[in-house]
């Protein structure tokens, strides 16, 4: 059986693999099958699909930092390999979806890019704090 302080550092790892692969597929299934998602946010002030990849890359992005972000000797260190990973993925991400019938848009990227920002910011800065708190990753990468 597997021991807590392993299934506690596997589990985050685990959960943004499977996130980023239903992200991935979502981003790539058909435009009429995933219009709903526009219809439920449309609030008439923000274009709903970028506040959308905003939303699903924030939520990535937060994942990220709770799976690898105690790895780079402390969370701040790891800001920046973690959001130039992710821009890159979101990158391909667009520039594969004409491949599926949908289209490229580079706003659509830069909206990925902003919520993985926004929420590696959020996911490292509450591991900082962990950290501070002797609860977290220590600047070695390991847990506490």
């Amino acid at each position: 059986m597997p021991s807590i302080s392993r299934l506690r550092s596997t589990a985050p790892v685990v959960c943004f693999w499977a996130y980023a692969a239903f992200l991935a597929a979502a981003t790539h299934a058909p435009a009429d099958e995933v219009s709903f998602l526009v219809r439920a946010v449309d609030s008439g002030v923000v274009e709903p699909d970028k506040l959308i990849h905003v939303a699903a890359y924030a939520v990535l992005g937060l994942l990220a930092a709770v799976a690898y972000g105690g790895r780079w000797h402390g969370p701040l260190r790891a800001a920046w390999p973690l959001l130039l990973l992710l821009a890159v993925a979101a990158g391909a991400d667009e520039a594969t979806q004409p491949l599926f019938g949908r289209v490229a848009d580079s706003s659509d990227w830069l909206a990925d890019v902003a919520g993985s920002g926004i929420g590696l910011a959020v996911g490292l800065g509450c591991l900082g704090r962990a950290a501070a708190a002797g609860r977290g990753p220590r600047a070695d990468g390991d847990a506490a």
